[in-house]
């Protein structure tokens, strides 16, 4: 998982970032959220849920506040929430006996979302990639037709690839590590546009989503003014000037985007499994 910073974290205001989706998207995270987890009714009424946070010490170590970061999303979401006192296993071992319903902890490699009732667990990048997407989708009243440019292939990258597929879309993507694209195209059967020029790239689609880890490379001439900018990736790939001027076209943020995709997507899924 990308290593988010202190100064990252400490810069989340999740009420002040509920206004700001409210004037891009219409909606407040959790409502969002409850949409894209396709459940009938908001997380804050599921009955019986509790949401663990275990502090992972392995590898890198903690990042200072990521735990309490993490945590603070899931409460304003809705759910019943903790950090558990113990760390690694203790911690995991605290969860259970505690009877939370649903654990989320990270390591180097992993950041996921684990049910503990059924054992499905859920990875950040896919739902990061996928709750950008979704609402990446709802901004543009449909991706279907429109030209969708994918920029960095990385699990996230990857994720925001096949929901702009299964949604019709005219995709395009971009890829420092050209085998990455090749690998990827072929994967669906060479249906995507390869795209090697990303300056053309920018200046021609309708909907950019930059999940790569580079900073500042998308400069404010390359886009058109109706363009919509979804942007997973840590740190931004929009030049400042670029994001001073499409601010209000422009989904960014350290955590939260991707603590909600996996909250929307575990309890979705139970949910939809529930009802089999």
């Amino acid at each position: 998982m990308t290593r988010l910073t202190q100064s990252y974290l400490s810069s989340i205001d999740l009420r002040q970032y509920d206004l700001e989706l409210q004037r891009k998207v219409g909606k407040t995270l959790a409502q969002l959220t409850m949409e894209m987890s396709g459940l009938p009714l908001p997380l804050e009424d599921l009955q019986g849920e509790s949401v663990a946070v275990v502090p992972v010490t392995a590898g890198k170590g903690l990042i200072s506040g990521f735990s309490d970061a993490v945590s603070a999303v899931i409460k304003h979401l809705g759910l019943k929430t903790k950090v558990t006192s113990n760390t690694d296993i203790a911690g995991i071992g605290e969860a259970v006996s505690n009877g939370f319903s649903v654990l989320f902890c990270a390591d180097d490699h992993l950041f996921m979302a684990l049910d503990l009732h059924n054992g499905r667990h859920v990875d950040n990048a896919e739902a990061t990639g996928e709750m950008y997407m979704f609402t990446a989708d709802q901004m543009a009243g449909g991706m279907t037709g429109k030209k969708v440019l994918v920029i960095g292939l990385g699990k996230v990258g990857r994720s925001c690839v096949d929901f702009a597929v299964k949604k019709c879309a005219i995709v395009y993507i971009n890829d420092i590590f050209t085998e990455r694209c090749q690998d990827v195209n072929e994967s669906y059967k060479n249906i995507l546009v390869v795209c090697k020029d990303l300056e053309k790239a920018c200046r021609e689609a309708d909907i950019i989503i930059d999940a790569s880890p580079g900073a500042g490379f998308i400069r404010a001439e390359w886009l058109r003014d109706d363009v919509l900018v979804g942007a997973p990736g840590v740190p931004l790939g929009l030049a400042d000037e670029a994001y001073n001027q499409f601010w209000s076209r422009v989904i960014h943020d350290p955590l939260p985007f991707g603590v909600a995709g996996m909250a929307a997507k575990i309890f979705g899924t139970r949910y939809l499994v529930n009802r089999r």
